[in-house]
């Protein structure tokens, strides 16, 4: 396996940091030669990845933007770097790197594995859902861009692939269901939660008011006037780029009405999750399979979720956890109640969870199959 070259082309590095890096090492210990494209926001993210052995390109993906003149910028940039480097395979993520990648690689027939790490806003905004003007654009981008003999597509969960095999953007023997990013299950292992009360309830995330964060504060301000002893911790990265992000301003003010307690973001978060009884996330937002509700359940604690792509993978209703609808703050409130007034039925599901996550979404498992992807992209 020595001197294979694998590139990863990834939109930007706190993404790559959090959720690509273990299967980048393992990579790396398989006898690949790493490299990884990505915008750089902080050289310390550089500085990082290289003490760990890979060779880090940066490159200009503006995330949100729509301006054809740096789409083609960001294209071109990339089928540079690939003709430079002549990597024997790429595995790209989110849309624009596996747009830009996946057209290359299929021009130049490189091995390419390109990962749908949930659909996000193009298929979560509203009644029309996957149906809009910018979902039937990317749909066609994607028949493009999947369309090499040497394409594999990887899914981290069912709705997703079957999505993208419904609609013809893919053909179902390209498509590979690996279950999320995958977590250490010796790290995050399971806890006995704090005593009560009060009862501590998690939101982290990525700060975008389609994560239901509004929602969730709704809820609990209810919950604590009708005497529920409870309290919201709120965790994560405020993304400025983003369209929808929740500003700092409002989660300040939040804190200061102690609606919420906000912590930032937390780079420990298996002693955070150990701090806390429930995990709830309330999103609207097309997931992969979030990270949270994964190191949630491998710590044993039970989930509260919408019932959306990506949440419904992980979590069983009744058993892990409770599936609500999305934007229904009473369901919400209820699936909250029944958790808060019993104790037996939080542990219960939290082993139920931790049990899901044993089987399907550890680290160890999930490096194994994204290897194994690579072996077959490389001899097709």
């Amino acid at each position: 396996m020595s001197n294979i070259k694998l590139l990863y082309i990834i939109n930007v590095d706190w993404y790559f940091l959090l959720h690509w890096t273990d299967r980048a090492i393992a990579a790396k210990n398989a006898g690949y030669e790493v490299h990884i494209a990505m915008t750089i926001t902080d050289k310390k993210n550089v500085t990082a990845l290289e003490d760990l052995g890979f060779y880090v390109h940066d490159i200009l993906i503006v995330r949100h933007s729509i301006n054809p003149l740096k789409e083609l910028k960001a294209f071109l940039a990339i089928n540079k770097l690939i003709n430079k480097i002549n990597p024997d395979i790429v595995h790209s993520a989110t849309i624009k790197p596996n747009i830009y990648a996946g057209t290359t690689c299929r021009l130049n027939s490189t091995p390419c594995v390109s990962a749908i790490t949930g659909l996000g806003t193009t298929f979560s905004n509203g009644k029309e859902a996957g149906t809009t003007l910018i979902w039937k654009i990317v749909k066609q981008l994607y028949k493009i861009s999947f369309g090499g003999k040497k394409s594999k597509v990887i899914f981290e969960n069912t709705d997703d692939l079957n999505t993208m095999v419904t609609a013809k953007t893919i053909k179902k023997d390209q498509a590979i269901h690996i279950h999320g990013a995958g977590v250490s299950t010796s790290h995050f292992h399971l806890t006995e939660p704090p005593a009560s009360p009060p009862i501590k309830l998690l939101f982290a995330a990525r700060l975008l008011k389609n994560k239901g964060l509004h929602p969730l504060v709704n809820v609990t301000k209810k919950l604590r006037l009708d005497g529920y002893d409870i309290q919201l911790l709120v965790a994560g990265i405020i993304d400025n780029e983003a369209r929808d992000t929740i500003s700092i301003n409002q989660l300040e003010q939040w804190h200061e009405q102690k609606n919420i307690q906000w912590l930032g973001q937390i780079d420990d978060m298996f002693s955070l999750i150990s701090s806390v009884h429930i995990i709830c996330l309330p999103t609207r937002y097309g997931e992969g399979v979030p990270r949270i509700l994964i190191e949630g359940a491998a710590c044993g604690r039970p989930l509260v979720a919408t019932d959306v792509q990506g949440c419904r993978e992980i979590i069983l209703h009744g058993e892990s956890g409770f599936l609500v609808p999305p934007d229904s703050e009473n369901e919400l409130a209820m699936a909250l109640i029944k958790l808060i007034n019993d104790p037996k039925a939080r542990e219960s599901m939290g082993k139920k969870g931790r049990e899901l996550v044993e089987n399907l979404y550890s680290s160890d498992i999930v490096i194994e199959k994204t290897l194994s992807t690579y072996q077959h992209a490389l001899t097709i």
